[in-house]
This record gives structure tokens, C-alpha cells and sequence, in this order.
């Protein structure tokens, strides 16, 4: 099974979880690092900080389900975690949310010269995202040509 299928439907069984907890799913990474396999799962909330006794609440409940009805055929370590102050925009909610604060687009390839831009989130549309650069001028760069949003401090 691929990367972004495990991703996925790992993803798909923590929701209920994080709901629960009172918290959302931001991000699931499937990854290998240093010989080890890793299942991240990165963990939000809207009212106060994510913690480690928040972290530690959703990791046992993803495990006891995890044991049951596990979609990997491999040992792997367990991490849930806070996305951090550079948290990733990835669900269109997110782009929503985060509309008016500080974003860094990082692209496969140069766009228009550049690679990596920075500004302000002007929004998600059927073209691609939308931001303020240079004070005032707003551009928008293609979905397709996207690697990674994240919030940008």
C-alpha cells in the first residue's frame, strides 16, 4: 500500500478521535527515517494549545484502534504530536481559518522565477491560492504547482 493511501486511511480512523478529545486531525505522514518507519499524526485545537497530556490521550486511543485494525504490514513508532508554530495549511477549512496571516508557499518548481513565496493568505479559489506579496499586489499560484502551505512566522 502507498504512502498517501496509509496516510489517508489512518487519517480516516483518528478523526472520530480527535473529535472526541476535542481536537482536529491536521496532517497524518507515513515516513521512513533512519532505518525506522514513523506514523505522525499531527494534532490541533481551536481553544487552547495542544499538550502532552492532550497528546497523550489521542496516542492511546489511536493505538488501541491502531492494534485492531492496523493498515500497515511493518513495525513503526507511534508519534502524535502539535503541527508547531509553522503548522501546514492543507484542508481548504484551513485556508479559511488562516485567511489574513502570514504563509510560505514552497513550490516543485520555480514558478514565475521563484520557488519558495511569502505573504499574506488571501485565499483558496478554483485557480490555486491567493496572497498578498509586496504589500499590495495579489497573486495566485496553481494548485498543481504546490508542494507545502504553512503558516509563516
Amino acid at each position: 500500500m502507498s504512502k498517501t493511501n496509509i496516510a489517508e486511511i489512518v487519517e480516516k480512523m483518528v478523526e472520530p478521535i480527535c473529535i472526541a478529545n476535542g481536537c482536529e486531525v491536521v496532517d497524518v505522514e507515513w515516513l521512513r527515517e533512519g532505518g525506522e518507519r514513523y506514523l505522525r499524526i499531527y494534532i490541533d485545537r481551536l481553544t487552547t494549545p495542544v499538550d502532552l497530556d492532550l497528546c497523550e490521550k489521542v496516542s492511546r486511543a489511536v493505538s488501541k484502534v491502531l492494534d485492531q485494525n492496523d493498515p500497515t504490514d511493518c513495525n513503526y513508532i507511534l508519534e502524535v504530536s502539535s503541527p508547531g508554530i509553522e503548522r501546514p495549511l492543507k484542508k481548504p477549512a484551513d485556508f479559511e481559518r488562516f485567511k489574513g496571516e502570514r504563509v510560505t508557499i514552497r513550490l516543485f518548481k520555480a514558478w514565475e522565477g521563484i520557488k519558495e513565496y511569502t505573504g499574506i493568505l488571501a485565499g483558496l479559489n478554483d485557480e490555486g491560492i491567493a496572497i498578498t506579496i509586496e504589500g499590495n499586489k495579489i497573486i495566485t499560484i496553481p494548485r498543481d504547482r504546490i508542494a507545502k502551505v504553512h503558516l509563516s512566522i
